[in-house]
C-alpha cells in the first residue's frame, strides 16, 4: 500500500475519533474514543517519519525537518490556547472539535492528491565525436 494512503487513512482515522469524541455519552463511546485515537494518532508519528523521506528525499532531511519543527512548536502551543478561548466564549468545545474535524479530514483530502515527486532523470551527456587523426 502506497504510504500516502496510508496517511490518508490515518487522518481519516483522526477525524473519525474526534467525531466520536464530539459524541461521547458513555464508557462505551468513550472506549471508542480512546481506542480509535489511540490507533491513529499512535501511528501517525510513524507513518510521517516514513512520508519525510519519500516526498523529500533523504540528503537534506534534517534541514528540511529542522524547519517545519517550529511550526509544529508553535502549532502545539498555540491549539490548546485556541481551544481554552473558544470554549471561554463559548461555553463549549464543540467548535474546537468541529475544527480539528475540519482540519484533519482536509488534511486526508491533500494527502490522497499528493503525488510522491519522481526521482530526477539522469542526463547522460554524449561523450565528444572522435577527432579524424592525421
Amino acid at each position: 500500500m502506497p504510504l500516502r494512503y496510508l496517511a490518508t487513512l490515518n487522518f481519516l482515522g483522526a477525524a473519525a475519533a474526534m467525531g466520536i469524541l464530539f459524541n461521547v455519552h458513555s464508557a462505551t463511546a468513550a472506549f471508542a474514543y480512546g481506542a480509535t485515537a489511540g490507533v491513529t494518532m499512535g501511528a501517525m508519528p510513524v507513518v510521517q517519519n516514513l512520508l519525510w523521506p519519500e516526498y523529500f528525499g533523504r540528503a537534506a532531511l534534517g534541514t528540511i525537518r529542522g524547519s517545519f519543527a517550529p511550526i509544529g512548536a508553535l502549532s502545539s502551543g498555540f491549539g490548546p490556547f485556541l481551544g481554552g478561548a473558544l470554549f471561554d466564549a463559548t461555553g463549549s468545545y464543540s467548535i474546537a472539535i468541529i475544527i480539528i474535524i475540519i482540519a484533519t479530514s482536509a488534511a486526508a483530502v491533500l494527502m490522497f492528491l499528493a503525488r510522491p515527486p519522481r526521482a530526477p532523470v539522469a542526463r547522460v551527456t554524449p561523450a565528444p565525436a572522435p577527432t579524424p587523426q592525421p
